[in-house]
C-alpha cells in the first residue's frame, strides 16, 4: 500500500527539485519518493533505522 505525505519545502529546494526532475524526465513528485526512499534505505543499512519487512502488515483499520 502507497501513501501519500505533504511536505513544505523553501522556494529554493522547491525551485532545485524541479529544476532536477525537470533535468532527468521525472515529476517533481516522483523524483521526491525516489530520493525520500534512498535516504531511508541509506539510514537503515547505517544502522539508524530498524530493518523492517519490505511489506509491513496492515493495521487492522486499513484491512
Amino acid at each position: 500500500m502507497s501513501k501519500r505525505i505533504q511536505v513544505i519545502l523553501s522556494d529554493r529546494a522547491s525551485a532545485d527539485l524541479e529544476e532536477w526532475a525537470h533535468s532527468e524526465g521525472r515529476s517533481v513528485s516522483n523524483l521526491s519518493a525516489y530520493l525520500l526512499e534512498r535516504a531511508i534505505e541509506e539510514a537503515r543499512q547505517q544502522g539508524r533505522l530498524k530493518n523492517h519487512p519490505k511489506n509491513p502488515p496492515q493495521s487492522s483499520s486499513e484491512q
